[in-house]
């Protein structure tokens, strides 16, 4: 009997021994490695950080103490020596600075359960060399990708369908900012191909997808937001449908070998930037349409040499005296004015290396500084020389002006009433 209590209470020991090397009596091997935070009206658990900072390899859990585990809280794992990392289907948030700063970070496997990205969730994840979205995602948080310079690839699971569903909050937010090509289902991007169930493409959703080499946007969708094409330097291609009116600021900046693009008559406003040094194009056409167009809409484009400017009644270029729409255009020899345009708007055309024009007769204003600094034109004809009048902006109705005299229209232009607005009675 004595013998059998010995062998009973060493048995006890060793399952004592056990349960404090696993972490307790009810209690499971991820409190040994998580911490975490319940959330009693969801009855969600949320990793919120580790215990030890020896942690390489992370395998997160989809259930804590038979709850799931939601969310990924706020800077968990940042500033980390962690290797790679798994996240398990249940969760759907990944928080902000989740992962930042996280040098040795090379392996993230995202679950297809994840929603949204926080903001800069993984800012400064160096190691990294290619990351997969699944198809969940639909929301990417400012600079969730900022710093992560050994990005080259990014694998999306799904579609372009899918890819256009998603918001990214900021320029690098967006992973391709640093990969340059997106694949999804593991094909490469190249001849991009927008699905006709979009209406916009988002803001910063191609940006430095330098894969790009042609884009048809179909009749359906109607604005191009901010940076979707910027960056998309092997971009020789790209087809508009008539159906967009808004081409938003810096929507195809530095898209360096877009050599011709056609912009719909169904565009009327053409923002900020929006070809910004798109170095390859040679001729544009501005639609009759257009009310609105921003400042530098055509900086640097150093291959244009002829603009057709058919909008009827475009509005004031907003801050075009100190950024023109063609500033730096310096092979800009030829803008011809379309026989239907009523208004050329101000500072339409200032700073341009224009040696002649010719004002049709459908133009009844010319906006203030319309030829401000355009030092080497030295010809403007009218097509109708009747009842032209100055005004300046404060004063009314100012004095009238003769313009018979091409190289005197000239120099009124581009200096004696240059910052007056002309009429035609």
């Amino acid at each position: 009997m004595k013998k059998f209590l010995i062998i009973l209470a060493l048995i006890l020991l060793v399952v004592v021994i056990v349960l404090i090397l696993r972490g307790g009596c009810g209690r499971n091997s991820e409190n040994r490695i998580f911490e975490f935070s319940y959330d009693s009206d969801s009855g969600t658990y949320s990793v919120v950080g580790i215990k030890s900072s020896d942690v390489t390899d992370l395998v997160i859990p989809a259930t804590f103490r038979n709850k799931p585990v939601v969310r990924i809280g706020k800077a968990a794992f940042a500033r980390t020596e962690l290797v790679s990392v798994s996240i398990p289907d249940s969760v759907t948030y990944i928080g902000e600075l989740a992962f930042a700063q996280c040098p040795s970070l090379s392996s993230v496997i995202i679950g297809n359960g994840v929603t949204r990205i926080g903001d800069n969730a993984f800012n400064g994840c160096v190691a990294l060399t290619s990351i997969t979205i699944p198809g969940s995602v639909t929301n990417v948080g400012s600079n969730a990708f900022s710093h992560c310079s050994g990005l080259s690839a990014v694998h999306y699971v799904g579609d372009i369908a899918g890819w256009c569903g998603i918001t990214f909050e900021s320029v690098n937010g967006n992973p391709l900012y640093h990969a340059h090509n997106l694949y999804t289902n593991d094909i490469l991007v190249t001849d991009l191909v927008i699905p006709d169930t979009i209406s916009v493409i988002k803001d910063f959703l191609f940006y430095n997808c330098t894969s790009l080499t042609s884009v048809t946007i179909p009749d359906c969708v109607e604005s191009i937001g901010l940076c979707a094409f910027a960056g998309c330097e092997k971009l020789t291609k790209v087809a508009v449908g008539n159906g967009v009116t808004d081409i938003g600021e810096d929507a195809f900046s530095g898209c360096t070998e877009l050599s011709s693009i056609n912009i719909p008559n169904s565009v009327t406003n053409i923002g900020s930037g929006a070809f910004y040094h798109c170095s390859g194009l040679t001729s544009i056409t501005i639609p009759a349409g257009v009310v609105d167009i921003g400042n530098s809409a055509f900086k640097y484009c150093s291959s244009l040499c002829s603009v057709y400017w058919n909008a009827i009644d475009c509005g004031p270029v907003r801050n075009g005296r100190d950024s023109p729409i063609f500033e730096n255009c310096t092979n800009l020899t030829t803008i011809i004015i379309g026989n239907d345009v009523k208004t050329i708007p101000s500072n339409a055309f200032s700073r341009c290396s224009l040696t002649s024009i010719t004002i049709p007769a459908s133009v009844t204003k010319i906006g203030s500084c319309a030829f401000y600094r355009c030092f080497d034109i030295t010809s403007i004809t009218f097509a109708n020389t009747s009842g032209w009048y100055v005004e300046a902006s404060m004063n009314g109705a100012g004095p009238s002006v003769s313009v018979t005299n091409p190289s005197t229209n000239a120099e009124n232009l581009k200096g004696t009433y240059m910052e007056y607005t002309w009429y035609r009675k």
